[in-house]
């Protein structure tokens, strides 16, 4: 009866280290999955445009405005803005 026991502990000490070690590679996995996640949003990040980049309607409005102003030459430079407004 003894040396069942003993059998029966050492199985079971032996099953346990093998689900420790298949947790460490599962765990081992997981990180390196992350780590390249990482690396992922970073490059996305790097290459993402900037919120500022867009224009609202209304914006858009006033580029279009400058746009045509532009082509009936009928803009003022900011040298000559200042000059106008006394700055």
């Amino acid at each position: 009866m003894y040396l069942i026991n003993l059998a029966a502990i050492a199985c079971r000490k032996n099953y346990i280290i093998f689900k420790i070690r298949i947790f460490m590679e599962e765990t081992k996995e997981i990180l390196d999955k992350l780590r390249k996640i990482e690396i992922e949003i970073e490059f996305i990040k790097e290459r993402m445009p900037n919120k500022d980049m867009f224009l609202d309607s209304e914006e858009k409005v006033l580029l279009e405005e400058s746009y045509e102003n532009e082509k009936k030459g009928i803009l003022v430079s900011a040298k000559e803005a200042r000059k106008q407004l006394g700055i």
